[in-house]
This record gives C-alpha cells, sequence and structure tokens, in this order.
C-alpha cells in the first residue's frame, strides 16, 4: 500500500486493502447489509467496532451482531443481539451499547446495552423524553453508571443504566446534571474546556458543530477549508493522540495538537463513509463497505499507521498470555473488569512498589489501560514492559 507522508497536502491518493469480504446470507461466515437510501451510493452500513482482539460487526439483514476474531473468523452471536436490528454500536471498557436509528417512534428508537460478559442478552432503554430531544447523537464514554452521549448540535446529554438490568427504567441525565456529577465524582480525568469534554486531555467531542472550534485552534488544520463536516469524527486514542475523519482525509494528531499523519482517499463514495471509520490498536484503521451489485459486505483497512498503536517509548507493554485479569485493585482478591490474551496491547499508567510472589511467579502489579479505556490492574509476570 503506498503511504503519504507526515503533513503531505498531495492529491495523491490511498486505495483501501480488502480485509475479509462476506458474501450475502444467513450463514456464520456471510453477512447482509441494509440499503437505508434509494441511490446505490450511499448505505446504511455502519456498525463496525472493535477492542483489538475481537471485532463486533451488525449484519443488518439479520438482525445480529457477529463477534469475529482479528483474523475474521467466526467467534459467535452476541447474546440477545437477534432482537434488534441495531443501526450503529459502540464499545466502551466493557460495555457494548447499540442505538436503534430511524424515525423517532418509540417502539422502534432506543438504545441497547449490555456487558460484553454477560449471558442475558441486550437491556432495552426505552426512553420517551430522550425520544422527543434528541435525534442524531454520539456515544462518548461510559462514566460509572451513566452513558454520555453528544447530539449533532454538541449538546451532552447522559442515559442512567443504574438497576436498568434488574427491571428498573432508565433516566435521562441533562447536560447540567452530567456536568454536576463529573465534577463530584473529582475525577481528573474528565474535564471540560470551552464547551469540549476531554478524558486525560483526550478530545473525546464527535460533534462538529462544537469541536469545529478546537479544530480551528490547531495550526496543522485549515479549518477555513470545512465549512460543512456533517461526517467528521474525532476519535480519542489511549496513547494520547487523536484521530480526526472527514469525507475523503484522515489526520492524527498528538495530544498538542500536532499534525503526525495526514491521508486522502480516492473521490468515490463506493469505498467508505469517514464518520465509519474504526481505529484499531494493530494500526490499522477499518471499515465497512456493502456492494449491493455483487451481494456481499466488505470490510476495508487503511494503513499501518505507527500513529495508532498503543505501545509507546517505554510507556507500553503487551499481554504476554491468555485468560489474563485485568483487576480493580492490585490482589487476586479484586473483581475482575476484563480478561485479555497474548499479545494484547496496553499503556504503563503505574505500579505497586513492592513485588509480590503469586503461583510461584514474583513481580509487581501494573496499573494499565487498555484501548477501550479500561483501567485496571495486572499481574507484572503476564505483563512484558517495553523498555
Amino acid at each position: 500500500m503506498v503511504m503519504l507522508s507526515a503533513f503531505s497536502q498531495t492529491s495523491k491518493e490511498i486505495i483501501p486493502e480488502i480485509a475479509h469480504q462476506f458474501s450475502k446470507g444467513k450463514a456464520n461466515d456471510q453477512l447482509g447489509m441494509l440499503n437505508g437510501y434509494a441511490e446505490d451510493s450511499f448505505y446504511a452500513a455502519g456498525g463496525l467496532t472493535t477492542d483489538g482482539d475481537d471485532f463486533y460487526i451488525l449484519d443488518h439483514i439479520n438482525s445480529r451482531i457477529l463477534v469475529l476474531t482479528d483474523q475474521f473468523k467466526y467467534k459467535g452471536e452476541f447474546p440477545g443481539a437477534h432482537l434488534i436490528p441495531v443501526a450503529n454500536i459502540w464499545l466502551d471498557s466493557d460495555y457494548l451499547v447499540g442505538g436503534i436509528a430511524g424515525e423517532p417512534d418509540e417502539s422502534r428508537y432506543m438504545f441497547y446495552i449490555a456487558r460484553r460478559t454477560t449471558e442475558n442478552g441486550m437491556v432495552p432503554l426505552r426512553l420517551s423524553q430522550f425520544l422527543k430531544d434528541y435525534d442524531r447523537f454520539d456515544f462518548l464514554c461510559h462514566v460509572e453508571n451513566v452513558l454520555v452521549f453528544q447530539d449533532e448540535f454538541g449538546k451532552y446529554f447522559g442515559i442512567d443504566i443504574a438497576g436498568v438490568a434488574s427491571g428498573k427504567e432508565a433516566k435521562l441525565v441533562s447536560e447540567d446534571d452530567l456536568r454536576e456529577r463529573l465534577l463530584k465524582l473529582h475525577d481528573e480525568r474528565y474535564s471540560f474546556k470551552d464547551g469540549l469534554l476531554f478524558y486525560n486531555n483526550i478530545l473525546l467531542s464527535r460533534a462538529s458543530s462544537s469541536a469545529y472550534g478546537f479544530m480551528s485552534s490547531l495550526s496543522s488544520f485549515d479549518a477555513k477549508a470545512y465549512s460543512y463536516l456533517s461526517d467528521a469524527r474525532f476519535i480519542p486514542l489511549p496513547n494520547g493522540r487523536f484521530l480526526y475523519s472527514d469525507f475523503r482525509e484522515i489526520w492524527i494528531f498528538d495530544t498538542n495538537g500536532k499534525l503526525m499523519r495526514y491521508a486522502i482517499f480516492p473521490n468515490n463514495p463506493e469505498y467508505y463513509r469517514g464518520s465509519d471509520f474504526t481505529p484499531s490498536p494493530d494500526g490499522y484503521i477499518y471499515y465497512l463497505h456493502a456492494d449491493f451489485k455483487n451481494k456481499q459486505t466488505i470490510v476495508y483497512r487503511l494503513g499501518p499507521y505507527p500513529e495508532l498503536k498503543l505501545d509507546y517509548g517505554g510507556t507500553g507493554g503487551t499481554i504476554n498470555d491468555d485468560h489474563v485479569n485485568i483487576r480493580e485493585n492490585p490482589t487476586t482478591k479484586s473483581a475482575v473488569l476484563s480478561q485479555v490474551n497474548k499479545g494484547t496491547p496496553t499503556r504503563v499508567l503505574d505500579k505497586t512498589d513492592k513485588p509480590e510472589t503469586i503461583g510461584g511467579q514474583t513481580a509487581v502489579w501494573y496499573k494499565v489501560r487498555l484501548w477501550d479505556r479500561t483501567e485496571g490492574w495486572v499481574f507484572g509476570a503476564f505483563l512484558d514492559v517495553a523498555k
């Protein structure tokens, strides 16, 4: 694949590579994508997210979420997903979130949420007040019991899911209440600055109407050339950088707003839609394309882009065994937040002072952050730390 060097503003185009092709059908190795528009040049082909180990892909025709390995081999269907023809999915920490798109009809327009480790399927969240107030939105993060969203006009809101799994009704959280809750947490990782929400100084806000001002402040970005940013997305990366994608371009910035990578893609709507780009810790960017003419769904990938990878300059590490527990605290008695396999990249945040011996192995505990922003502790015997 031809690559553009950083800061290049040339008209040379990057051609996406095909990572996998699925025939249209109902078998485990087949997918069907729903055409939401009259013209074949526009598709409702969204619905791809990854944590680096697994890919979650929507199958609109068969109303399911397929769980695939990083080699796109069939791993199973997400529990309960056959009940919902979801239009998009988001992944944050151990939660998978889905949302119905289309007309704001209460029978169709709702959220679903589930832990990836659950066997109980996805929990529906029907919110009549939400249906009246919001149409388009992006999922930003999960803070305690609240899912944080932003609508297309830059307004924030939350959905409190405490008790939903036991049958209690979800509650809508206004922007003012959401800001107040974050302040009460005394969690310095989350902050509002000039109407933008940050996590560890990483931009979370994605609405073009609010992030436009932020991009305009960056010397590397010519905001005047982008008066219409409806397809723009800002995707936070756990390595402290963030990805900006527009209709034909991808920009990767560091935490100081310095441009690290610029790439431009063919002016052909068959290939992609910028808002559907999904970055992965393997250094590639993935997206789906519904090829109705040939009755297939294609997963394209762009890259590799080393700027996306999680492991940098002694601040990263790699899990060296399978089924390794990420725990809430540095002790085997603490709750398991996530379980990861060999090769999973991490960002090392902290470590304990004194080593301890567990199962005949002596090591310290490391506090790490995973690609999906899960933060927890892993025993050092199962982590290779970069030097």
